[in-house]
C-alpha cells in the first residue's frame, strides 16, 4: 500500500468510505497514533474533518511473527504481547483490532496463535465485531454524548 496521510483519507473519503483501518504499525504492535480510540479523519489541505471514521490499528499478525521484520517473537511471546496489549486497552474502554492476513495462517505456529488469541480473548468478555460495526457503534455513542 502507498498511504500518504496527507492525500490517502481524502482520496477514500470522496470515494465513499466511511472507515478505514489503515493506520497502525506493520513491523510493531500497539498504538501508531498514541490511541486505541477511533477518531475522525482531517484534510490537511482544506483543513477540515473528513466524514471518515480511522479504527486505529492495534495488532497484526506480520509485525509479531515475520522473522526477517517487526519483533521476530515465538508464539509463546507473541502471546504474551497480544495479553498485555489487551489488558490496555481495556482498561481504558478502547478498541482492540487484530488483522491476521489469509496468506500467513496456513502457517501452522501463525494459526496456533491466531486461535489462542481468539481463545483468550473470548475469556475476556469482548465484543468480536466488524470494522462497520465498530465504526456506527462510535459514531451512534459519539452522537448520544454530544447531546447530553
Amino acid at each position: 500500500m502507498h498511504y500518504d496521510i496527507r492525500v490517502t483519507p481524502k482520496v477514500y473519503a470522496d470515494a465513499g468510505f466511511k472507515y478505514d483501518s489503515t493506520l497502525g504499525f506493520n513491523d510493531n504492535v500497539g498504538f501508531r497514533f498514541g490511541t486505541c480510540y477511533p477518531w475522525k479523519f482531517y484534510d490537511l489541505k482544506a483543513e477540515e474533518k473528513l466524514p471518515m471514521l480511522e479504527i486505529p490499528l492495534i495488532m497484526q499478525d506480520g509485525a509479531l511473527l515475520l522473522p526477517q521484520k517487526g519483533l521476530r517473537l515465538d508464539k509463546k511471546t507473541a502471546l504474551e504481547y497480544i495479553t498485555v496489549v489487551a489488558n490496555a486497552v481495556e482498561k481504558v474502554g478502547g478498541v482492540l483490532t487484530l488483522l491476521w492476513h489469509p496468506h500467513f495462517i496456513i502457517k501452522q505456529e501463525w494459526w496456533d496463535l491466531y486461535l489462542k488469541t481468539l481463545k483468550y480473548l473470548s475469556g475476556e468478555n469482548p465484543w468480536f465485531v466488524s470494522v462497520k460495526e465498530i465504526g456506527e457503534w462510535w459514531e451512534n455513542s459519539s452522537r448520544e454524548y454530544a447531546n447530553d
